[in-house]
C-alpha cells in the first residue's frame, strides 16, 4: 500500500499531538519493545504524558509487557493506530510497530535496524524476512542499530558504511542484561552475573533466538540446549513439561517477554530482563526527541 500513500492516493491522517513511530523493516527481532520502553520512559522523563499505540498480536502479551513496565504511560490496542491515537490522552504518542503504517503522520519516523542480521538475504516475505524494499529505509528520520555489541564486527563495519551512506543519524544501541527474575509468586531478581558458570536450558519463542544464545553465553553462562519455538508461539501444558523434563538439574532461563507466553501456574524459571542503551550518538537521538517535543 506504500506507494499509494506517496503519490497522495490515499490520504495520510494526523493526530492532535505529536506522533513518534518505532518500526522494522523486517518482520521482528530488532528489538523493538526494548526500544518502545526506553523511548517511553525518556518522554516521561522530560514531563510529556506519553500513549503508546500498538496494534497487540496474539493474546496482547507485549501489550501487557508495555504495560507492566510503563504504569505512567497508557497504552492503547488496535489495529487502526489513528482511532486509537483519537482516543489518546497523552501529550506524545509512541506508535509501536510503525513504520509500515504510512496512513498516520508521525512527526519522528525512527527505524530498528538488527546489527546481528540486518536485511537477512535481502529478500521480501515470504523469501526472506524484508516487509518491503530496502529503499524504504530512506522513509526514516533515524536509524537505530540494534544488538551491535553481538554483532560479528567486520560485518557491522560493512553495515554501517552501507547505512552511512543514505544521510540519516545512526545511533547505536545494546540490548544490556538488567536483571534475572525467578518467575513464582514473589518473582525473585538477581543480577545477571548469577548464570556465570551455570548450566542452562534456554528456550524462547523471540524473532531472533540466535541473539538470546548469544546474550546467555556472554554472561557466561553454559548454554546446554535451546529450545527454538515460532515467534509469538504461546506454550501449552505440554511444552512446559516437555522443557522442565529435558532442563533435568540446569537452569531453565527464557526472555521476559516470553514470560507473559507461559502458563500462569508454570514456575521455576528465570527470565532474562533487558535494556536498550545507547552507546553511540547519543546527541542525535537527544535532538531528534528534543525537536519533537519542543513544538
Amino acid at each position: 500500500k506504500g506507494p499509494f500513500y506517496h503519490v497522495n492516493i490515499l490520504p495520510v491522517r494526523r493526530l492532535s499531538c505529536p506522533v513518534i513511530s518505532i518500526g522494522n523493516i523486517t518482520s521482528g527481532g530488532t528489538g523493538k519493545t526494548p526500544a518502545v520502553i526506553f523511548l517511553a520512559r525518556a518522554l516521561s522523563e522530560a514531563g510529556k504524558n506519553v500513549s503508546v499505540l500498538t496494534r497487540g498480536y496474539k493474546g496482547g502479551d507485549e501489550a501487557r509487557l508495555l504495560e507492566q513496565k510503563l504504569p505512567m504511560v497508557e497504552v492503547l490496542v488496535g489495529k487502526n493506530r489513528f482511532r486509537s491515537g483519537r482516543r489518546a490522552s497523552g501529550e506524545v504518542c509512541i506508535m509501536d510497530d510503525g513504520f509500515q503504517h504510512i496512513s498516520l503522520h508521525r512527526d519522528l519516523n525512527i527505524l530498528l535496524i538488527d546489527a546481528t542480521n540486518p536485511f537477512d538475504n535481502r529478500k521480501l516475505l515470504p523469501r526472506g524476512f524484508l516487509r518491503e524494499p530496502l529503499t524504504s529505509i530512506k522513509r526514516a528520520d533515524l536509524l537505530l542499530l540494534t544488538k551491535v555489541n553481538l554483532a560479528d564486527q567486520q560485518r557491522l563495519q560493512e553495515i554501517k558504511r552501507e547505512i552511512q551512506e543514505l544521510n540519516i543519524p545512526v545511533v547505536e544501541t545494546i540490548h544490556k542484561p538488567a536483571e534475572v527474575i525467578l518467575a513464582g509468586e514473589k518473582k525473585e531478581s538477581f543480577s545477571p552475573n548469577i548464570l556465570y558458570g551455570k548450566q542452562v536450558t534456554a528456550f524462547s519463542s523471540i524473532g531472533s533466538p540466535d541473539s538470546f544464545s548469544r546474550t546467555l553465553k556472554g554472561l557466561g553462562a553454559r548454554v546446554e540446549q535451546h529450545f527454538v519455538y515460532p515467534d509469538h508461539y504461546r506454550y501449552k501444558r505440554k511444552d512446559v513439561e516437555y522443557i522442565k523434563r529435558k532442563a533435568g538439574r540446569t537452569l531453565m532461563v527464557t526472555t521476559e517477554k516470553d514470560g507473559m507466553r507461559l502458563p500462569a501456574d508454570f514456575s521455576g524459571y528465570y527470565m532474562l530482563r533487558v535494556e536498550l542503551t545507547i552507546i553511540s550518538n547519543r546527541e542525535s537521538w537527544e535532538h531528534a526527541i528534543q525537536k519533537v517535543i519542543s513544538r
